[in-house]
């Protein structure tokens, strides 16, 4: 004897099915989200540069030249005197491991 079970029609089928289609809504959404932001932000040339790896398999990424701020502004809490925040300029490229090694 072969017995059918409707899961659309039980209690808990109804709600995995209502589950299922509104993870399925969500994720649908989050990546149009993310092409919308895509689309908003053009990388320059050197960032969009594949990673490469070394002779050890390690996955290096590129960071451009250019400038950029490091250190601390005054207002962050619990910041120390040799986080003063300044500009520094970066006159070469280089490529830095993707991954912590340890």
């Amino acid at each position: 004897m072969i017995y059918r079970t409707s899961y659309s029609q039980s209690p808990r089928g109804l709600i995995l099915t209502v589950v299922v289609a509104a993870t399925l809504a969500h994720v649908c959404h989050l990546a149009q989200a993310n092409e919308r932001t895509d689309e908003k932000i053009s990388l320059p040339a050197q960032l969009r540069k594949p990673g490469i790896s070394n002779s050890l398999g390690m996955r290096l990424a590129y960071i451009p030249a250019g400038k950029f701020g490091m250190g601390s502004p005054k207002s962050e809490a619990d910041r120390e005197s040799q986080e003063t925040a300044h500009e520094v300029e970066l006159t070469k490229g280089f490529y830095v491991g993707k991954h912590e090694v340890t």
